[in-house]
């Protein structure tokens, strides 16, 4: 296994290639030009009993794809979320198989869609450009052209309903090894400097301080993430600050 992976046949680490092939998925089977048939899909998924937001019966021909990695973060309990799994793989022909349920992953507090309920078609539209952009690129290449990178970023943070948190969720649900969560690179850069960092806003804010996770822990962000999300429930447990 490379140094910059991690073990995915343990539990903590299951679900990263399932999310992985259903980012490869949307991205290289033509997914952005078909999203009239995922909007279908859910729509019948949830006429069938499927714990979906009520916004998907609104949807008519757009959706971007985060929106369609939102539906399966979220805290719903797992029965629910283990056979949306199912029908994600039946619907984009994903081989791996269906993750353990574990709470290490980024969701979403509420049964939400990842643009507001209104899902204006420009706005999916750059969700959609951002996607293809950080499937084409890994990190150091998108850090290295801020002019692209940072503004494309930019150009989804200024969606209205998105901030640099939710962003960042949904860039580690898609490129787990490239990409934090935002909690996870505050609370480790914190840990490992003894220093408080200000709160990214910005796209070029958000990519700085991953540098400086990255240059400060040489672990695989996926590792960092169970450390730090395990720390968390420990200082919860001891009521520790």
């Amino acid at each position: 296994m490379p140094d910059n992976r991690v073990d995915t046949t343990r539990p903590e680490y299951s679900w990263i290639p399932f999310f992985e092939e259903l980012a490869r998925r949307l991205h290289e089977d033509g997914w952005r030009n078909r999203q009239g048939e995922i909007v279908a899909e859910l729509q019948r998924f949830r006429e069938n009993g499927y714990r979906l937001n009520r916004w998907v019966e609104r949807l008519e021909d757009d959706i971007d794809p985060f929106s369609v990695f939102a539906l399966l973060c979220t805290n719903l309990g797992w029965v629910d979320r283990s056979r949306l799994f199912g029908a994600y793989r039946d619907l984009f022909n994903i081989d791996a198989q269906i993750p353990t349920e574990l709470p290490t992953v980024p969701i979403l507090w509420q049964n939400i869609l990842f643009c507001d309920s209104r899902f204006d078609p420009v706005d999916v539209a750059t969700h959609w450009r951002t996607f293809d952009l950080l499937m084409r690129s890994d990190f150091a290449s998108l850090k290295s052209d801020t002019s692209v990178g940072s503004n494309q970023l930019q150009k989804s943070l200024d969606v209205n309903s998105v901030a640099i948190a939710k962003l960042s969720m949904a860039l580690f649900w898609i490129r787990p090894y490239e990409y934090a969560h935002l909690d996870t690179i505050t609370a480790a850069i914190n840990r490992t400097t003894n220093a408080d960092i200000e709160l990214p806003r910005s796209a070029e804010q958000y990519l700085d301080s991953l540098t400086l996770l990255k240059e400060s822990d040489p672990r695989p962000i996926p590792e960092i993430n169970v450390s730090e999300y395990w720390a968390d429930q420990f200082r919860e447990c001891c009521n520790e600050p």
